[in-house]
């Protein structure tokens, strides 16, 4: 792992990252389980094929899902559970 590599890790997600799961950062898919308690979707998945996972319930709505979306350029698909 290079610097670089290690500097983006810890600086994504942006917004509200104690709330999400990280899985593998180089997984090109985004896992959102809306009002769905996110362990009850996650605990199914192997944490290798997803990027993150989690709930969106927050009264700013969708922006901090896109800002983090676009953060990490290799997330390509959102999956709404």
């Amino acid at each position: 792992m290079t610097d670089n590599t290690m500097t983006k890790e810890i600086n994504w997600p942006k917004y509200y990252p104690a709330n999400l799961l990280v899985g593998n950062t180089d997984s090109n898919i985004g896992v959102a389980t809306l009002w769905t308690e996110k362990e009850k979707i996650v605990d199914g998945l192997d944490k290798n094929s997803f990027a993150v996972a989690g709930q969106l319930y927050t009264k700013n709505g969708i922006n901090p899902l896109l800002r983090n979306v676009l953060a990490n350029p290799k997330i390509r698909f959102i999956i709404l559970c």
